[in-house]
């Protein structure tokens, strides 16, 4: 098994529900957007919501979001990571790549 995991998927298609049971089954770090955002926020002494404010404005963040997945996946290289992203598999470097699909009207029930 690969030390690194990129999991992607149709909105509501179970990606977090996933990796909330792999993730402590098979001793993988849960690396996810969210976690992403609040660190970025945290570097440039923000909180998450004027974080995510900027973002609705500021086209940038999603290449600050994109940089530092890349950036997690180079440099901790040897760690278990799941990188649990609808775009993740993109950037995150050396990954086992899953994309999870469901039906438009199951999705609308979920979300």
């Amino acid at each position: 098994m690969k030390d690194k995991i990129s999991l992607a998927g149709d909105l509501g298609s179970g990606k977090s529900t996933l990796a909330k049971i792999f993730c402590p089954k098979y001793g993988f770090e849960h690396y996810y957007t969210g976690a992403i955002m609040r660190a970025l926020a945290e570097e440039r002494g923000m909180t998450a919501l004027e974080f995510n404010q900027m973002c609705e404005n500021d086209r940038s963040a999603d290449y600050m979001i994109d940089n530092k997945t890349t950036e997690v996946s180079r440099a901790r290289r040897d760690d278990k990571i799941l990188f649990d992203s609808r775009m993740a598999w993109h950037f995150a470097r050396d990954t086992f790549k899953i994309f999870l699909t469901i039906d438009p009207m199951e999705a609308a029930t979920r979300v």
